[in-house]
């Protein structure tokens, strides 16, 4: 009986191929476009300074301790105290307000000694900001009353901090977010500082801990905050202006009174030129007989119309003028 024998290059091949096809359909990694995006963007870098730049609260007595080396602890601290919170005071951030914050990390250098401590990995940090525009003087030696847990704080960020060396450097999560919730605060000015709080995630059951330099060790060894930003924009006002002017329409001007074509005199009828008219300038005797009483009436009857027209007209003028001004008044210019 024949036996098949299956022809293991061709399955080699067939699976590539699979492989190959599935990788097309792969969506491609984008990375978050950056808040400074087509801006200048500036980076600061903010080593902690000040002698009381670093402290640690131990949980379960509420007593607050400066470190000798200026170093603070996370975790469980290899004694009967339990956990610690422990805090870094950046002083002097020169970051303007309602800046976009890009990024920012805060660069820790590892303070251990031996093998005694900070050699596992069952431990979570939860980071927190003080929520203040300007954090709290941290306290000196020995103070009691849990001082750094009563300081309000922002939204936590997990942290699991790696296994490191003596004098190696563990960079914390972006903190972007909560640097943005601080620079955006109502009393933010730059210079201003921050505290940057490191919470063990449990009261007394973490199983580890780790040892950083805060204010103490050489130079370039203290903790140090790198942020990114880019400067607030001005927001612009891009309605149109427009410049209402008065108005400049001509009223028109008052007619001119049209004169009676004739005058009259006491004793004949004279033209606006000043002459007689061709019959009357040497009219007979007989019709010199009450011509003067003639001559009066057509220059009375020529002086009534004459005031007559006039007062229309000036009607009619001052109705129009009015007319004009309320136009004035309702009708503005613009550019």
């Amino acid at each position: 009986m024949a036996v098949c024998t299956p022809n293991h290059s061709a399955v080699v091949k067939s699976l590539l191929l699979m492989l190959f096809l599935l990788s097309l359909y792969t969506p491609f990694a984008t990375s978050e476009p950056s808040v400074c995006e087509g801006l200048e963007e500036s980076t600061i870098e903010i080593p902690i300074h000040e002698e009381r730049g670093g402290a640690y609260e131990y949980k379960r007595t509420g007593v607050t301790y400066t470190g000798g080396l200026g170093e603070v602890y996370v975790g469980r601290v290899a004694s009967d105290r339990g956990n610690v919170l422990s805090a870094l005071r950046f002083a002097q951030v020169h970051v303007p307000k309602n800046a976009s914050v890009s990024k920012a990390h805060v660069y820790l250098v590892d303070a251990h000694v031996g093998r005694v401590c900070c050699q596992g990995e069952d431990l979570t940090v939860l980071l927190r900001m003080e929520h203040a525009a300007h954090s709290t003087p941290l306290p000196g030696q020995s103070v009691d009353g849990w001082l750094l847990s009563s300081l309000p704080a922002t939204a936590s960020l997990p942290w699991r901090p790696p296994v490191t060396e003596t004098y190696n450097v563990s960079v914390t999560p972006d903190l972007r977010e909560m640097f943005q919730t601080i620079i955006s605060m109502e009393g933010w000015a730059p210079g201003n500082a921050m505290t940057l709080l490191m919470n063990g995630e449990g009261a007394v059951a973490e199983t580890d801990e780790r040892v950083y330099f805060g204010s103490g060790g050489s130079q370039g060894q203290q903790a140090m905050l790198k942020i990114s930003f880019c400067e607030p924009q001005e927001l612009v006002d891009a309605t149109p202006s427009v410049d209402v002017k008065p108005a400049t329409t001509t009223c028109p001007p008052a007619p001119a009174c049209r004169p009676c074509p004739f005058n009259a005199t006491a004793n004949n009828v004279v033209l606006a030129d000043g002459t007689l008219p061709a019959a009357a300038e040497e009219p007979p005797q007989s019709a010199m007989v009450g011509g003067g009483s003639v001559g009066l009436l057509a220059g009375l009857c020529c002086l009534v119309g004459m005031i007559t027209s006039t007062v229309r007209q000036r009607r009619s003028h001052r109705r129009s003028t009015e007319g004009c001004q309320l136009f004035k008044e309702v009708t503005p210019e613009t550019d």
